[in-house]
Protein backbone atom coordinates (compact mmCIF):
# COMPACT_ATOMS: atom_id res chain seq x y z
CA UNK A 1 0.00 0.00 0.00
CA UNK A 2 3.06 2.27 0.85
CA UNK A 3 4.30 2.15 -2.69
CA UNK A 4 0.84 2.97 -4.27
CA UNK A 5 0.94 5.72 -2.26
CA UNK A 6 4.02 7.17 -3.29
CA UNK A 7 3.17 6.68 -6.90
CA UNK A 8 -0.21 8.26 -6.80
CA UNK A 9 1.77 11.57 -5.42
CA UNK A 10 4.39 11.22 -7.66
CA UNK A 11 1.59 11.26 -10.57
CA UNK A 12 -0.36 14.49 -8.65
CA UNK A 13 2.90 16.11 -8.42
CA UNK A 14 4.10 15.54 -12.14
CA UNK A 15 -0.05 16.40 -13.25
CA UNK A 16 0.54 19.56 -11.30
CA UNK A 17 4.04 20.21 -12.42
CA UNK A 18 2.34 19.43 -16.36
CA UNK A 19 -0.40 22.19 -15.97
CA UNK A 20 2.01 24.53 -14.09
CA UNK A 21 3.47 23.96 -17.40
CA UNK A 22 1.50 24.35 -19.96
CA UNK A 23 -0.11 27.20 -18.59
CA UNK A 24 2.83 29.34 -18.33
CA UNK A 25 3.41 28.33 -21.81
CA UNK A 26 0.71 31.27 -23.04
CA UNK A 27 2.85 33.36 -20.73
CA UNK A 28 6.45 32.96 -22.35
CA UNK A 29 4.87 33.46 -26.09
CA UNK A 30 3.06 36.66 -24.86
CA UNK A 31 6.39 38.08 -23.84
CA UNK A 32 8.55 36.86 -26.24
CA UNK A 33 5.69 38.54 -28.47
CA UNK A 34 5.92 41.53 -26.31
CA UNK A 35 9.77 41.94 -27.63
CA UNK A 36 10.71 45.46 -29.57
CA UNK A 37 12.76 46.39 -32.14
CA UNK A 38 13.19 49.79 -32.85
CA UNK A 39 13.20 51.35 -36.41
CA UNK A 40 15.09 54.39 -37.48
CA UNK A 41 15.93 56.44 -40.45
CA UNK A 42 18.40 59.43 -39.40
CA UNK A 43 17.16 60.66 -43.12
CA UNK A 44 13.82 61.25 -42.70
CA UNK A 45 13.57 61.67 -38.76
CA UNK A 46 11.41 58.61 -37.76
CA UNK A 47 11.76 56.09 -34.73
CA UNK A 48 9.37 53.42 -34.44
CA UNK A 49 9.35 50.60 -31.99
CA UNK A 50 7.70 47.35 -33.65
CA UNK A 51 7.31 43.73 -33.05
CA UNK A 52 10.57 41.82 -33.26
CA UNK A 53 9.16 38.89 -35.65
CA UNK A 54 8.13 41.54 -38.19
CA UNK A 55 10.13 42.51 -41.04
CA UNK A 56 9.83 46.36 -42.91
CA UNK A 57 10.26 47.64 -46.14
CA UNK A 58 11.49 50.83 -47.01
CA UNK A 59 10.52 52.79 -50.06
CA UNK A 60 12.05 56.30 -51.32
CA UNK A 61 10.30 58.50 -53.56
CA UNK A 62 6.94 58.61 -55.59
CA UNK A 63 4.86 55.61 -57.35
CA UNK A 64 2.40 56.33 -59.62
CA UNK A 65 -0.70 56.22 -57.13
CA UNK A 66 1.28 58.53 -54.82
CA UNK A 67 2.94 61.06 -56.85
CA UNK A 68 3.76 63.12 -53.74
CA UNK A 69 5.14 60.58 -51.68
CA UNK A 70 9.08 61.20 -50.27
CA UNK A 71 9.49 58.09 -47.93
CA UNK A 72 7.77 55.45 -47.14
CA UNK A 73 8.61 52.39 -44.98
CA UNK A 74 5.84 49.36 -44.31
CA UNK A 75 5.79 46.77 -41.94
CA UNK A 76 4.19 43.03 -42.37
CA UNK A 77 3.53 41.00 -39.41
CA UNK A 78 4.30 36.96 -39.94
CA UNK A 79 1.85 34.82 -41.45
CA UNK A 80 1.40 31.88 -39.62
CA UNK A 81 -1.19 30.36 -42.63
CA UNK A 82 -2.56 32.83 -44.70
CA UNK A 83 -1.98 35.93 -45.83
CA UNK A 84 -5.34 37.07 -44.29
CA UNK A 85 -3.65 36.78 -40.76
CA UNK A 86 -1.60 39.33 -41.66
CA UNK A 87 -1.52 43.21 -40.28
CA UNK A 88 -0.20 45.73 -42.92
CA UNK A 89 1.88 48.69 -41.72
CA UNK A 90 2.46 52.36 -43.30
CA UNK A 91 4.31 55.03 -42.59
CA UNK A 92 3.98 57.59 -44.94
CA UNK A 93 5.63 61.18 -45.44
CA UNK A 94 4.57 63.05 -48.39
CA UNK A 95 4.38 67.02 -49.73
CA UNK A 96 1.78 68.67 -49.95
CA UNK A 97 0.30 72.39 -50.82
CA UNK A 98 1.25 74.75 -47.61
CA UNK A 99 -2.53 76.02 -47.61
CA UNK A 100 -4.00 72.48 -46.80
CA UNK A 101 -5.02 72.69 -43.04
CA UNK A 102 -5.43 69.34 -40.92
CA UNK A 103 -9.22 70.26 -41.29
CA UNK A 104 -9.38 70.01 -45.10
CA UNK A 105 -7.39 66.63 -45.04
CA UNK A 106 -9.78 64.98 -42.29
CA UNK A 107 -12.44 66.24 -44.24
CA UNK A 108 -11.36 65.22 -47.99
CA UNK A 109 -10.94 61.41 -46.36
CA UNK A 110 -14.22 61.69 -44.48
CA UNK A 111 -15.60 62.28 -47.63
CA UNK A 112 -14.21 59.29 -49.62
CA UNK A 113 -14.48 57.14 -46.49
CA UNK A 114 -18.22 57.67 -46.13
CA UNK A 115 -19.13 56.25 -49.48
CA UNK A 116 -17.08 53.02 -48.79
CA UNK A 117 -16.76 51.88 -45.20
CA UNK A 118 -18.40 51.07 -42.53
CA UNK A 119 -18.61 51.90 -38.57
CA UNK A 120 -16.27 55.31 -39.47
CA UNK A 121 -14.77 56.69 -35.86
CA UNK A 122 -12.60 60.02 -36.00
CA UNK A 123 -10.87 61.54 -32.99
CA UNK A 124 -8.62 64.04 -32.09
CA UNK A 125 -5.18 62.68 -30.89
CA UNK A 126 -1.26 63.52 -31.54
CA UNK A 127 1.49 61.57 -33.83
CA UNK A 128 4.92 62.90 -32.11
CA UNK A 129 3.94 65.20 -29.81
CA UNK A 130 1.45 66.94 -33.21
CA UNK A 131 -1.79 68.04 -33.49
CA UNK A 132 -3.32 64.83 -35.73
CA UNK A 133 -6.38 62.70 -36.06
CA UNK A 134 -7.20 59.08 -36.25
CA UNK A 135 -9.56 57.32 -38.38
CA UNK A 136 -10.61 53.84 -36.93
CA UNK A 137 -12.94 52.28 -39.67
CA UNK A 138 -13.67 49.30 -41.61
CA UNK A 139 -14.64 48.40 -45.36
CA UNK A 140 -15.58 45.73 -47.66
CA UNK A 141 -13.78 45.60 -50.59
CA UNK A 142 -13.12 41.97 -51.25
CA UNK A 143 -13.40 40.85 -47.60
CA UNK A 144 -13.58 43.11 -44.43
CA UNK A 145 -10.50 44.93 -42.97
CA UNK A 146 -10.03 47.22 -40.27
CA UNK A 147 -8.01 50.02 -40.46
CA UNK A 148 -6.69 52.80 -38.51
CA UNK A 149 -5.13 55.85 -40.03
CA UNK A 150 -3.45 58.63 -38.10
CA UNK A 151 -2.40 61.53 -39.88
CA UNK A 152 -0.58 64.94 -38.94
CA UNK A 153 1.02 67.87 -41.09
CA UNK A 154 4.09 69.96 -40.43
CA UNK A 155 6.04 72.30 -42.68
CA UNK A 156 4.38 71.25 -45.64
CA UNK A 157 4.66 67.21 -45.20
CA UNK A 158 1.84 65.05 -44.55
CA UNK A 159 2.87 62.33 -42.26
CA UNK A 160 0.67 59.48 -42.04
CA UNK A 161 0.61 55.52 -40.01
CA UNK A 162 -1.69 53.32 -41.27
CA UNK A 163 -2.48 49.97 -40.33
CA UNK A 164 -4.88 47.26 -41.71
CA UNK A 165 -5.48 44.05 -40.86
CA UNK A 166 -8.59 41.74 -41.17
CA UNK A 167 -11.03 42.86 -37.84
CA UNK A 168 -10.13 39.04 -35.64
CA UNK A 169 -6.50 39.85 -36.91
CA UNK A 170 -6.36 43.61 -36.19
CA UNK A 171 -7.91 42.56 -32.56
CA UNK A 172 -5.24 39.98 -31.55
CA UNK A 173 -2.62 42.13 -32.49
CA UNK A 174 -3.86 45.60 -30.92
CA UNK A 175 -1.77 45.83 -28.20
CA UNK A 176 1.28 45.71 -31.12
CA UNK A 177 -0.58 48.21 -33.13
CA UNK A 178 -0.95 50.58 -29.64
CA UNK A 179 2.95 50.37 -29.04
CA UNK A 180 3.82 51.39 -32.56
CA UNK A 181 1.78 54.33 -32.39
CA UNK A 182 2.77 55.19 -28.90
CA UNK A 183 6.47 54.65 -30.14
CA UNK A 184 6.51 56.82 -33.01
CA UNK A 185 9.17 59.74 -33.28
CA UNK A 186 9.49 62.46 -35.84
CA UNK A 187 11.90 64.83 -35.87
CA UNK A 188 12.93 67.39 -38.38
CA UNK A 189 13.63 65.67 -41.80
CA UNK A 190 17.79 65.98 -42.26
Amino acid sequence: MVINHRIIILVCIFSSLLVILLSNQNLIHTESSEEFKTYENLLYGINIKYPSDWRYYEKNGPENFSPNRIFQVSFLSPSYNVLSDMVFVWFNIEKIKESLSLDDRKNVLLNNLNNSSIDVKLQSTKLSGMDAFMIDYTTKSVELQRNIGIEAIRDGLLYSLDFTAQPDTFEKNFDSIEKMIKSTNISSIT
